[in-house]
């Protein structure tokens, strides 16, 4: 038996609320230049945060701690189940998380997770509504929200931006090497007074931390 399926579930990240802090300072930046005045203090600031963003968008990864919200159309069914080809063929209406229950787990973009705030799902009339937080686990290593044995997503939900997961990514603690990996791209950008692109080594420094998130333009 074959059967054909299409599944759109569109997943989008915004930031809530932005790291506190510089992730590396206006001194760390200066160190690595000759004979910068304190007058340019608030471009490197400036600077800092863009190479900031762009090591983050680069590596897929929250650089600081920060509260980010992923909004996705639903909790996707996993390609292939049984139980849709049981249904023989044909063309069929219907919500599939509604068939399914939907995927018992979540990937949760631009790790390192560091905790889950909330989990909120909207029905077909737009009520919202979240997610006891007994129903799931959160593995912070891997950045998965995954549910308890025998517990199911909420169904009946709107076909589009039906989930709406807030939560807190980011380090701690910077590895060395991303750090100076943002002082370099920081510099670079103070030297041609724009924002020009990372250095080689910048990005060669990145590289081992780079993940596939499935949101990023390669």
């Amino acid at each position: 038996m074959m059967y054909q399926r299409t599944v759109y579930n569109r997943k989008t990240v915004q930031t809530i609320t932005p790291p506190a802090s510089l992730v590396v300072s206006v001194s760390d930046v200066k160190a690595f230049l000759i004979d910068v005045p304190s007058s340019d203090d608030a471009i490197i600031e400036h600077f800092i945060k863009t190479a900031t963003e762009s090591a983050k968008q680069y590596t897929r990864r929250a650089i600081g701690i920060e509260t980010l919200e992923c909004q996705m159309d639903g909790f996707s069914a996993p390609d292939g189940d049984d139980r849709l080809a049981s249904m023989g063929p044909g063309t069929f209406t219907a919500y599939v998380p509604g068939i399914l229950g939907g995927s018992g787990e979540v990937d949760l973009p631009f790790a390192p997770l560091q905790s889950v705030t909330s989990i909120t799902t909207f029905s077909r009339t737009n009520a919202a509504t979240v997610v006891d937080p007994a129903l799931y686990q959160v593995d912070l290593q891997s950045g998965r929200v995954y549910l308890n044995e025998g517990e199911t997503w909420p169904v009946d939900l709107r076909a589009r931006a039906a989930v709406q997961i807030r939560y807190v990514a980011g380090y701690t603690s910077i590895p060395a090497d991303m750090a100076q990996a943002i002082i370099q791209h920081a510099a670079a950008m103070y030297e041609c007074r724009s924002a020009c692109e990372a250095p080689k080594v910048a990005r060669e420094l990145l590289t081992p931390y780079r993940l596939a998130d499935g949101l990023a333009a390669w």
